[in-house]
C-alpha cells in the first residue's frame, strides 16, 4: 500500500501533465519557483511542500486545493493510513492489550529502541523521524489507559542497538511495570505460544480495535476478530510469568546487557 507522501507525488505529478506542463520547469516558471522546488515535491523521498507550493500548484493546474492539503497534513502526521484507525482507538482507549513475540511493542519502546527499529526498514532520513516522533507521541497516554504488556523471552535477549539501548530498554520495561496502572508479562522459555505474530488491542466502552502486525499491517474493528484476538490474548497471559516474577527476569537481563556495555 502506497503511502501518503507517495500519492501526494503522483498526484500532483499528475495533476502537472493533465494541465499541459510536461516539463517540471515549465509548472515551475508558471508558479513563479524553481525546478528543484518542483522535483522535491513530486518525489516521496522529500518531505512534502508547503502549503504555499500546494496553493501555488493547485491555481496553477486548476486542481482542488482541498484533497492536495488533506494528503499534505497525512503525510506530516508520520502515520501510515492503515495505522490511522488504531491509533484514534489507541488514543481512547481505557485498556490496551500488546503482544510482542519478537520486538518490544512500539508504544513502550525508548526512543533509541526505537530508532534501531526503524532503522531496519528502508526510509529516508526525514520519513525515519516522522515515524519516531509520531511513536514517541503515542506514549503520552501511558498512566491514562490500563495497559497489559506481554512479550516473549527472546525479546529481552535480542540485539537492537546497542548493549546499552538493550539495558536502557529493560530499565523502560521494568519503570513502567512498577506503574499502577502498567502490566508487564514475560513468557518464559520453553513456552511455545503465540507464534503467530504480534498484535495490539485497544477497548473502550465494550468495542475493540485491533492492530496486526504480522503478514501485514492491518488495524480492524471487526467484532469477530477482536473476539479472537481478545481470546488469544488471555491464552498468552496465562501462559506468561506472573507481575513479580517478570520484572525478575528483565531486570536479570538487564544486567546482562549493562555488562557488555
Amino acid at each position: 500500500m502506497s503511502t501518503p507522501r507517495e500519492r501526494l507525488a503522483e498526484q500532483l505529478r499528475h495533476a502537472r501533465v493533465k494541465a499541459g506542463f510536461l516539463t517540471q520547469a515549465a509548472i515551475a516558471r508558471e508558479m513563479g519557483l524553481v525546478r528543484p522546488v518542483v522535483s522535491r515535491a513530486e518525489s516521496a523521498r522529500y518531505p512534502p511542500p508547503s502549503i504555499e507550493v500546494i496553493t501555488a500548484w493547485s491555481k496553477a493546474t486548476r486542481t482542488g486545493l482541498d484533497p492536495l492539503i488533506d494528503l499534505m497534513e497525512r503525510c506530516k502526521s508520520g502515520k501510515p493510513d492503515w495505522f490511522v484507525p488504531y491509533a484514534a482507538a489507541e488514543a481512547a482507549a481505557t485498556s490496551l492489550r500488546l503482544w510482542g513475540p519478537l520486538l518490544v511493542p512500539g508504544l513502550v519502546q525508548t526512543e533509541d529502541y526505537a530508532r534501531a527499529v526503524l532503522e531496519l526498514g528502508s526510509h529516508t532520513g526525514a520519513r525515519l523521524e516522522e515515524l519516531l516522533t509520531t511513536r514517541m507521541d503515542r506514549q503520552r497516554l501511558i498512566g491514562r489507559a490500563r495497559i497489559t504488556v506481554v512479550i516473549d523471552h527472546m525479546v529481552l535477549q535480542r540485539p537492537l542497538g546497542s548493549p546499552q539501548v538493550m539495558a536502557d530498554q529493560c530499565g523502560r520495561l521494568i519503570g513502567l511495570a512498577e506503574c499502577k496502572e502498567v502490566h508487564v508479562h514475560v513468557v518464559p522459555y520453553g513456552t511455545s505460544i503465540g507464534l503467530y505474530g504480534a498484535f495490539d488491542i485497544a477497548t473502550r466502552d465494550g468495542s475493540s480495535t485491533v492492530n496486526l502486525t504480522s503478514l501485514r499491517d492491518v488495524s480492524s474493528t471487526d467484532a469477530t476478530l477482536g473476539e479472537e484476538a481478545l481470546g488469544a490474548f488471555d491464552d498468552i497471559l496465562a501462559a506468561a510469568l506472573p507481575r513479580a516474577a517478570s520484572i525478575d527476569c528483565i531486570r536479570i537481563q538487564r544486567d546482562k546487557w549493562k555488562d557488555q556495555s
